[in-house]
This record gives C-alpha cells, structure tokens and sequence, in this order.
C-alpha cells in the first residue's frame, strides 16, 4: 500500500496525535507530499473546529429539570384486553 492511502485510511488517528508523536514515515512524507500534508492539516482545522463547537454548546437553564418533569415515576399500567 502507498504512503498516501495509508495517511488517508489513518487520518482520523494521525490527526489526534501531536506531531512528535507521527511515525517518522509520515513525517517524512508530509514534507514531500503537499496533498497530505493539506489533507492532514485540514482533519486537524475539522476536529478543532467540532471541539471548539462542542464546548461552546451548553442546555438553557432548567433544561434537566423539565426533562426529568416529564419522565413518570411508576409504570403506566397496562390496560386488559376486554373481548
């Protein structure tokens, strides 16, 4: 398999890990191979992005109160089929 589909089919994981922490095949590749390099540096702006995004989402107040006004306490009770 080539460098290039590896990266591809790794990118998701290449792009946690702290450039330091990249095989040195990769490193090694990404200074030659300018797609990688912008398809590994556009995962990482991606899952910034997301992350940054996730923490900036938060339920209004109240919000776990109400749903758990909705949820009932017991079991409805099934009703018996009449014939």
């Amino acid at each position: 398999m080539s460098i290039c589909k590896a990266v591809e089919r790794d990118i998701a994981t290449l792009a946690a890990a702290p450039p330091v922490d990249l095989p040195e095949r990769v490193r090694e590749h990404l200074v030659d191979c300018p797609a990688c390099s912008r398809r590994l540096a556009t995962e990482r702006l991606v899952r910034g992005m997301v992350a940054a995004r996730a923490q900036a989402l938060s339920p209004p107040d109240g919000f776990a109160e109400r749903v758990a006004a909705t949820v009932p306490t017991r079991a409805p009770r099934r009703q018996r089929d009449t014939v």
